[in-house]
């Protein structure tokens, strides 16, 4: 009985995604954008879930979070982990000390801003929006507060910027780095972003990549000693992550670089179409090079397994190159066989994902 309840519980959780889905395909198709009561709608819908998903009594990340949302005496441990998290969770504590509400509105505020994202990128439309509901994207919302908080802020940041809203998409990169650290990866992103327009620059770029994933353990403990000279209070942040030596400990795991296939897959093909799409699809090599860091993030999972939540942060973006692929192929099956490849392995990994939350560990 109990594995018939979390199968019809994972169920409700694509319910939910399909009817996001739906809506924005009927926005869509009347050349409208969401409108924010629509997007709170949805958010409350999503957000909900988070009620669903929980897992009594706590577990993983959950079980943290709950522990130290209950009282006021762990606030100075928040604070020293993540400020955007402390400030949240101080004023929430003027009404609740209910973890249950804590993980809602976080859901709620993360599911909204990611829609908000949505509604002001001019090339977003529900193809792009469908991988990203169907990718882990929306399951950081329910467990990893520090992280999806940062995620959405810099999304919506990294949409701004595209927009020409410069001052607004650099503001909203330093909220995300306040909540979680791992968002000091836009900025040098950005960086390589204007470079990726030229030639030798771009190529410069992927051999970075390629050496990375070719020489992990020299090249990754050079930048860890450069960044933490740069920023001293990573120090304390990175202690779990880094051993006596000052080097990642690193835990090898080949098989979790397969859940990097979609990336793998919109990225090749972005390679093999840019000659064809590169000057009729805006910033082509731009969203080609975030793409690549996304999977090169996946692939470097294989020496730590967190390392693809850097990739996290720009998944809209990947999809967004995904939609424009997908639009510009004109061969029936291959247009099937990349949709199977994008957002058929975004569900099959989905689905097993939830699968194993619920029946090992009862929920999320």
């Amino acid at each position: 009985m109990i594995g018939l309840v979390y199968i019809l519980k994972t169920i409700l959780y694509y319910v939910f995604l399909i009817i996001t889905y739906v809506v924005s395909s009927h926005y869509n198709k009347k050349n409208k954008k969401l409108s924010f009561a629509i997007i709170i709608f949805l958010s409350l819908m999503i957000s909900t879930y988070s009620f669903v998903s929980t897992a009594h009594p706590y577990v993983m990340d959950k079980r943290v979070y709950a522990i130290k949302f209950s009282h006021d005496i762990y606030l100075p441990q928040v604070r020293g982990e993540s400020e955007g998290l402390y400030m949240l969770e101080t004023n929430m504590h003027r009404f609740t000390y209910n973890p249950d509400i804590l993980f809602f509105v976080v859901a709620f505020i993360y599911t909204f801003i990611t829609l908000l994202a949505y509604k002001k990128s001019k090339r977003a439309k529900p193809f792009a929006l469908m991988l990203l509901l169907l990718s882990e994207y929306m399951f950081f919302g329910f467990y990893q507060l520090k992280q999806c908080m940062a995620i959405a802020l810099v999304t919506l940041g990294m949409v701004e910027h595209e927009n020409g809203k410069k001052l607004i998409a650099y503001l909203l990169i330093a909220l995300a780095i306040v909540f979680h650290e791992a968002a000091l990866i836009t900025i040098p992103l950005l960086i390589m972003l204007r470079g990726s327009d030229k030639k030798y620059i771009r190529y410069l770029e992927y051999i970075g990549f390629i050496l990375i994933v070719l020489f992990f353990y020299p090249i990754t403990s050079f930048i860890l000693k450069f960044i933490i000279k740069l920023v001293p209070f990573l120090a304390y942040q990175l202690t779990i992550y880094i051993n006596e030596s000052g080097n990642f400990i690193t835990d090898l795991n080949f098989l979790t670089a397969l859940k990097g296939l979609p990336f793998y897959v919109i990225t090749i093909v972005g390679f093999i179409k840019r000659k064809e799409l590169k000057d009729k699809i805006p910033n082509y090599d731009r969203y080609l090079t975030i793409t690549f860091f996304i999977s090169l993030t996946v692939v470097l999972s294989i020496y730590m397994y967190w390392f693809f939540r850097f990739g996290t942060f720009y998944y809209l973006f990947a999809f967004i190159l995904a939609q424009e692929l997908f639009e510009n192929i004109k061969v029936p099956k291959q247009k099937l066989l990349f949709l199977i490849l994008t957002a058929g392995v975004l569900l099959g990994l989905g689905i097993k994902l939830w699968l194993q939350y619920y029946f090992i560990y009862g929920g999320i």
